[in-house]
């Protein structure tokens, strides 16, 4: 792309890696995070700040910029609405704009699931925290999710009431005297093959290809191929959505997480309406076109995505010592040179990275590789070149149980991962 850009990144904090992707191509980036509260807090803001010699600028205003620019970019959810009011006006925008929605209001999106004719499992809506204690007391084994307000609770397995007493009560104090007015959504396990989703982009009329799909498992390791023919199942997913996703007018990232209990079947559970985290830090390294990606989406045109390698496999470290302190990053720096890892929620001052404060991701190790053990291998080389206080590195082994899942996948569905 010969031409030098100008984007406007809003964002939660969770893009950083994407919109420095963005500006080492050679484009101007102006990145903001929402920080205005009533009492605002420097950590809010203070994410993205330090890059300037990268060509991230930081900024305040939101809006101050919004006619200064080629592009408007939203790579999570959460200002939906923004995003289609500026496409509305004409602004050249990426993001799922009101298709954040189908993650956002997940009793509506099994309707849509039915209506499409997936299959959905047997899914109801409970009013109030003392009927969910009662459902619970009477059926056992169900999922429970929330709609929207994930960072008060997120979903949760309760295999009986017993199990999952001290959570209900975490979630009757965090929503207060509107605990009986909070709808929640119970749902059937599923007892399947394998877990697997799609990772994967539409520009408006039609998921772009090749595509990504994958498995990820404990503590977000993630191992995915690229590939033009997708096992008939997930290629299904997809092929329902597409309607819905036209009508929508989207225009970004969608990940699904599918219970896969057959070669002809499967449940979709969860959709993720935005880039996938932390996997898809993955992304800025995988994808060599990925800045030319986000500019046809954003304009609603067809291209191909060109891989670098045939898998991608990410893990991310995390410390639990970043929820309240900031941190600072040790690591070798031609790994962030050369890709082979990302860094979460930082800031950079006199050439040191340091995590922001408030949530638990340090590093997302990377490998773009031609086999699934060449990659896993690499990953734990590196990680033995990063580290911060409390940093884990135990989620190597999630990697190898993938593995050895994907080896009996291929004897179960013959897919060829």
């Amino acid at each position: 792309m010969a031409k030098k850009l100008k984007f406007l990144i809003w964002d939660t904090g969770l893009s950083l890696a994407h919109s420095l992707r963005l500006a080492k191509d050679g484009h101007q980036v102006f990145y903001y995070t929402p920080w205005q509260t009533a009492f605002p807090r420097f950590q809010d803001y203070a994410i993205g700040l330090g890059f300037e010699n990268e060509g991230l600028y930081k900024i305040k205003h939101f809006w101050d910029y919004i006619d200064k620019v080629d592009y408007i970019v939203f790579f999570d959810i959460g200002a939906g609405d923004m995003a289609n009011f500026l496409r509305s006006k004409g602004y050249k925008v990426y993001g799922a704009s009101k298709g954040e929605r189908l993650e956002e209001e997940r009793f509506n999106s099994r309707k849509i699931q039915k209506t499409i004719g997936l299959p959905v499992q047997q899914t109801v809506k409970v009013q109030g925290i003392n009927n969910l204690r009662k459902y619970l007391k009477s059926n056992p084994n169900k999922y429970v999710k929330l709609d929207l307000f994930r960072g008060d609770v997120d979903s949760f397995y309760a295999k009986d009431y017993e199990s999952v007493i001290m959570l209900l009560d975490e979630i009757e104090t965090a929503f207060g005297p509107f605990k009986e007015k909070k709808a929640f959504i119970c749902e059937d396990y599923i007892k399947a093959i394998t877990e697997f989703g799609n990772d994967a982009f539409f520009n408006s009329r039609k998921f772009l290809t090749p595509h990504l799909f994958g498995r990820e498992m404990s503590k977000a390791s993630y191992v995915g191929k690229w590939t033009n023919n997708l096992p008939s199942v997930l290629q299904n997913t997809l092929d329902k959505l597409t309607p819905v996703f036209q009508k929508l007018d989207y225009r970004g990232a969608f990940s699904s997480e599918e219970r896969v209990v057959s070669k002809d079947k499967s449940y979709l559970i969860d959709m993720c309406c935005r880039l996938p985290f932390p996997l898809s830090a993955g992304y800025t390294e995988a994808i060599t076109n990925f800045t030319e990606i986000i500019v046809a989406i954003a304009e609603g045109k067809d291209i191909e995505i060109k891989p670098k390698n045939k898998y991608l496999i990410t893990l991310p470290l995390e410390t639990q010592h970043a929820q309240n302190n900031w941190v600072k990053l040790d690591f070798n720096p031609k790994l962030l040179t050369e890709g082979k890892i990302k860094i979460r929620c930082a800031t950079k001052i006199d050439n040191k990275y340091y995590m922001v404060k408030g949530l638990s991701t340090a590093y997302i190790l990377i490998s773009c590789c031609d086999t699934i053990k060449q990659g896993i291998k690499e990953i734990e080389e590196v990680s033995k070149e990063v580290d911060c206080v409390g940093l884990d590195k135990d989620g190597i082994g999630g990697l190898y149980k993938i593995q050895e899942e994907i080896e009996e996948i291929n004897n179960k569905l013959k897919w060829n991962f």
